[in-house]
Formats: C-alpha cells, structure tokens, sequence
C-alpha cells in the first residue's frame, strides 16, 4: 500500500538523520515505526480487556496453568 503523508520539516529532518544513522531508509524505518505503534495499540488492548476481565471478577490464570501452557 502506498500512503502519503505530510509531515513538518523538522519532523523531516529528525528522520532523514536518524535513517541515515541507522543506514535505513525512510521507507523501513516509518515501517518498522508503524509496526512497533499497532504492537504498542495490541498490548493496550490486551492491557484493557484483562482489565475489563479483571474488574468484572475473573480471577485469570494461575502462576501454573501460564508454566505448563509455555513448558516450563
């Protein structure tokens, strides 16, 4: 997919210097920022259905059921 966006030039300037610090280009490097943001908005929305869960009296998993379901 291809998007455009417009962004302040200082905001430009911070990313052009960092890409070329890192020796990416723009292009993988608002990739690999996007996907890090949808990780971030995924574990938020985890974070608020345990909550939901949590308040709604689900007393979750057990210290043992999370070992035994990662073979620990």
């Amino acid at each position: 997919m291809n998007v455009n966006v417009e962004i302040p030039k200082e905001c430009e300037a911070l990313f052009l210097r960092y890409a070329r610090e890192q020796n990416k280009s723009i292009n993988e490097l608002l990739n690999e920022r996007i996907m890090e943001f949808m990780e971030e908005i995924e574990d938020l929305q985890d974070a608020l259905q345990a909550r939901q869960e949590r308040e709604s009296g689900d007393k979750g998993k057990s210290w043992q059921d999370i070992k035994q379901e990662l073979n620990l």
